[in-house]
């Protein structure tokens, strides 16, 4: 094989494996961009169920607190909001619901009733209790969701994963922080019981919001999640750490349900800043896939390009040439020498191939000459023998006209004898006519005369002794 040859076969076997890589490099990609795009949808629908569970939590908050009916509402209408949004969204995005969303519908509808009785004028204690803890039964399905939504992230890719772990601890930390509110707010009277629920509710708040900014520093947020961090850590160690241990000593200040709620607030702040870093290091995520994507695209689409490209220059330097030689080499073989032979200039196979056709078709053509020489002597011969045979048919015909003319001399005079035969016979026939009629008469005599003879006695004839 040539070198153009295996230069060929080179460039066409590492283009196919260049087509096959960026076909799987391509595939790769596209399912990374998928996932990204996954994770962006989940991490905003994770989101609309912490924003509901933080805004129930402060709907429990200022409810309890007897706040203006105009603050209720906007937590409840936040709260539904979000609620009502993350169910439609996970029904879009996962095509069905789980069950987690499906236990969080009915709570909703549950918590429309407990609210009626609340805003009701003659409401008691028992049904403030019965909403708070519906509102808390809301908080812990959305809960639910969050965490069954937070299993469908992408496994591969930490940072993600602890964002969204993140999530989690803030809605961990907003519903112990709400039930911590709830118990201060509705407990008239600080006994031994709630004193040690509120220590047992502190210890776990500190734990779960110091395993919210661990979380943090590990997730790499942005800055305005950090400043909302440390923020919402001033706050919760600083004024409202304060008044719940004022609570614990018996005096609640009138400030409480403001401090509260703005600790709250201060978790939504988190969630919030949170929400935007993750989106965008999705975003970023999945456009560093697609354009991996549309570089493996490209890569695909050149190879398959060079590809075609390698297929037609074989198709036109090796296959091509291959065919229009083996028809020559097909006419050739029916005795049609007259044709033109491509490709005796090359330097390669496809060169030798037309140079041993060449010399098959000068052997043919050869071949037909010295037929045709032998066809001309043979012509010549038969028109030599022709001549030689009309010179000996023309001397056998005058030799015979001399025959046939002595014997026809001869056969003249034969029959002017025969003539003279036969009138000669003629006469000789009469005289044996006349003999046989001479003869004939003479038997009869002699019949006679025999006839007489027997008539007479027999006489014996005397002995000559006596």
């Amino acid at each position: 094989m040539s070198l153009k040859a295996q230069l060929l076969a080179v460039v066409s076997t590492l283009t196919l494996l260049l087509l096959a890589a960026a076909g799987f490099a391509a595939l790769d990609a596209w399912r990374e961009r998928e996932a990204f795009k996954q994770a962006v949808e989940l991490n905003r629908t994770t989101d609309l169920f912490t924003w509901a569970a933080t805004q129930w939590a402060g709907e429990r908050a200022v409810t309890l607190a007897g706040s203006k009916p105009d603050a209720i509402q906007m937590r409840r209408t936040n709260a539904d909001f979000g609620a009502d949004e993350g169910i439609e969204a996970v029904q879009a995005l996962l095509g069905t619901l789980p069950p987690e969303a499906g236990a969080l519908a009915t709570a909703r509808k549950t918590l429309d009733v407990q609210r009626t009785r609340a805003d009701a004028p003659n409401r008691t204690p028992a049904d403030l209790l019965r909403l708070s803890d519906g509102l808390a039964e809301a908080i812990a399905q959305a809960r639910a969701v969050q965490f069954a939504l937070a299993q469908q992230a992408p496994a591969g890719d930490l940072v993600l994963a602890q964002r969204l772990r993140l999530k989690r601890l803030l809605a961990d930390a907003t519903a112990s922080l709400s039930e911590e509110e709830g118990l201060v707010l509705l407990s008239a009277e600080m006994d031994a019981a709630t004193k040690a629920r509120l220590l047992a509710l502190r210890d776990i708040n500190m734990a779960a919001f110091a395993e919210v900014e661990r979380e943090a520093g590990l997730a790499a947020l942005g800055q305005p999640a950090r400043d909302a961090l440390a923020k919402a850590g001033t706050l919760l160690r600083g004024p409202y750490r304060s008044e719940i241990d004022q609570a614990l000593a018996g005096k609640l200040p009138a400030s409480f349900p403001t401090t509260a709620a703005n600790a709250l607030d201060a978790l939504l702040a988190i969630q919030e800043t949170a929400v935007a870093d993750t989106t965008a290091y999705g975003e970023r995520k999945a456009g560093t896939a697609n354009t991996r994507l549309l570089l493996m695209l490209g890569l695909t689409g050149l190879g398959l390009a060079l590809t075609i490209l390698s297929i037609w220059v074989v198709t036109r330097r090796v296959i091509a040439p291959l065919l229009h030689l083996g028809a020559t080499m097909k006419t050739l073989a029916t005795g049609r020498y007259d044709i033109a032979i491509d490709g005796q200039d090359r330097r390669d196979e496809i060169g030798t191939m037309a140079q041993a056709v060449l010399v098959f078709q000068s052997n043919g053509l050869e071949n037909q000459r010295l037929a045709a020489e032998a066809d001309r002597i043979r012509a010549t011969a038969e028109t030599e023998r022709r001549a030689a045979l009309h010179a000996i048919a023309d001397r056998l015909r005058q030799e015979v006209g001399s025959v046939v003319t002595i014997v026809s001399t001869a056969a003249s005079q034969m029959n002017g004898s025969a003539e003279s035969l036969a009138k000669t016979a003629g006469t000789t026939s009469q005289r044996s006519e006349a003999v046989a009629t001479a003869s004939a008469a003479a038997t009869d005599n002699v019949g006679a005369v025999a006839a007489a003879a027997r008539s007479f006695p027999p006489r014996l004839p005397k002995s000559s002794g006596k």
